[in-house]
């Protein structure tokens, strides 16, 4: 885990914002990492949870719901970016684009439709895939479902491996206290 998630969750930290506060930089880390920033939200979760383990259920749903978010931002940036590229397009242009990129998504993501954005949590490939998804213009509420799903199981998956490795390291402390004294 990054030095920056632990630091960011650590109880001095949170005394200044309490936990209110860290789940609404949870929320935001998780929103900013599912645009094409550079980010993961995966740390932040992992170091709110090893914090406040309490709190795994609002931990698990502003997640989900911050990445879901800039997933359909992703979805509006294609749209426009469809919208802006067909008004600069002459007349007498055909005003669907004739690329490899395109022929790609158009045949391989129209086979499955919105939901191939099941696998919009993935790196490197679902943020260009919630991008592709509002430039074939497919419908914004089927890809929130299922781009929601899909983050929703992965943040489902993190939560439940940092929880029981915490509950399992914390059992394997007391045996091992148990044991020698």
């Amino acid at each position: 885990m990054t030095e920056w998630s632990t630091n960011l969750f650590d109880p001095q930290h949170m005394s200044h914002w309490g936990v209110m506060g860290s789940l609404a930089v949870l929320l935001l880390i998780a929103f900013l990492s599912a645009t094409l920033l550079p980010l993961g939200s995966e740390p932040a979760l992992v170091g709110f949870l090893l914090w406040q383990p309490q709190w795994w259920i609002a931990a698990l749903i502003l997640a989900t719901l911050g990445n879901t978010l800039g997933g359909l931002f992703n979805w509006w940036m294609g749209r426009r970016a469809k919208v802006q590229w067909t008004k600069k397009a002459s007349p007498s242009e055909n005003p669907q684009p004739k690329t490899w990129i395109h022929n790609w998504s158009h045949n391989t993501l129209s086979h499955h439709g919105p939901k191939g954005l099941l696998l919009s949590w993935l790196p490197l490939v679902g943020d260009p895939l919630c991008v592709l998804a509002g430039w074939l213009e497919w419908d914004w509420k089927s890809c929130l479902w299922f781009m929601g799903l899909g983050k929703g199981l992965r943040y489902c998956l993190v939560s439940w491996a940092t929880l029981g490795a915490l509950a399992w390291i914390q059992d394997g402390l007391k045996s091992l206290w148990l044991a020698v004294f």
